[in-house]
This record gives structure tokens, sequence and C-alpha cells, in this order.
């Protein structure tokens, strides 16, 4: 069996609809609402739009946590890919899908919410927490998604998986308890040894 930190990691993704844990994660959804108060907007860009794509995307991650199918696909383009920096490999809107209503989850939340609207193409940016089991403790990760406008209806056509606050502690963790490993091991290693000299010594 994986261990805590191995099952965050690939928790992290699977709940970001990226990865094979989708079929593992078996916790029941709480509904609660997804964007933090401290949710900010930016400046200098049409309010309308900026509250619909909000509405937007909190109607998308409530979907995912519905397993609203229907839902999904009415707010994601055909040409959907999520992408992460410096890794070459995309996940498609089918993958996404068949990874992402897998899983149950809960707790999920928005911060830092932002949006910016550029005519009809749109670029909301956030961090974004949940929980999923069997992890113990909440997971998180910073987003971009990308929207265009298409016959009068918003859709998002991409994410973009940012820096995760999780990912950087269980790396710390991982490191630390290989350490704790090693030195476990240099320390058996020295007692066997000791063992040993004491043994021919009695033998001599």
């Amino acid at each position: 069996m994986a261990g805590p930190c191995r099952l965050a990691i690939l928790a992290l993704a699977a709940a970001l609809g990226s990865g094979p844990l989708a079929a593992q994660a078996t916790a029941t959804a709480a509904p609660e609402a997804l964007v933090a108060e401290s949710a900010e907007t930016a400046p200098a860009t049409d309010a309308v739009d900026v509250a619909e794509l909000k509405r937007l995307s909190v109607a998308w991650m409530e979907a995912l946590e519905k397993k609203d199918e229907a839902t999904l696909r009415a707010l994601m383009a055909p040409e959907y890919a999520l992408t992460s920096p410096g890794v070459l490999e995309e996940i498609l809107l089918e993958e996404w899908i068949g990874n992402a209503v897998g899983m149950n989850w809960s707790r999920p939340r928005y911060e830092a919410f932002r949006v910016r609207v550029s005519g009809d193409h749109a670029v909301v940016s956030s961090r974004f927490h949940f929980r999923v089991s069997p992890i113990p403790f909440g997971l998180d990760s910073g987003l971009v998604d990308t929207w265009e406008r298409r016959e009068g209806h918003w859709k998002v056509t991409g994410r973009y998986l940012g820096q995760s606050d999780t990912q950087e502690r269980l790396r710390y963790l991982q490191g630390f308890a290989t350490a704790l490993l090693l030195w476990g091991a240099k320390a058996a290693w020295g007692k066997l040894a000791r063992v040993r000299r004491a043994r021919r010594e009695n033998l001599a």
C-alpha cells in the first residue's frame, strides 16, 4: 500500500482530473461555499463578465463534486486540455471527465480568485483547496483557467496547474522520512558490526 505522502500527491492530481487515483478516492462530498470571503477580482475589466465567470467557475467545480457530467460537458470546450509546467503530456476532455467523475471529494474552496477579461477571452486564476479520501489532510493547487465566449456562452478551454503548497510540504516530508530511514539503516548496521566484533573477541 502506498504511504500517505505518495497517496496525497496522487490524490492532488486525480482531484483535478489528471490522475489514475480517481477510481480509488471514495470520500462523501459535503457541499459548501466554493469561494472564500477573501476572494478578489482584478479591476479594469467588465464587471458583468467578471461576475459571470466567477459564477461559472464555481458551477464547474460544483458539477465536479456532484458528478454532473452533463453540466461539465456544457461548460467545457471540446478541445479542453489540462496541462502543467514542465510536463509534455496533456489531459484531454474525455480523460479529464473520466477521471474527475470517478472520485468523491469534499470541502472545495477557491482563494485569491481573480478574473481578467479581454473581449471574448478570459483568464481566471485562483488557489483551490479540497479534501480527498483516504488523505487525512487538505490539498491545494494554484490554477489558471482559460475561457472563451462562443455564441454568447463562456466555455473553459484549458486549465494550467500551478504551485501546490501541499506538494512542497510532502516533498519535504518524503525527504525527511528518507533521511530517517537511512539513519536507521546505518544505526542498525553499526549495531550488527559491534555484535559481530564482540563475538569474534569472545572466540579469540
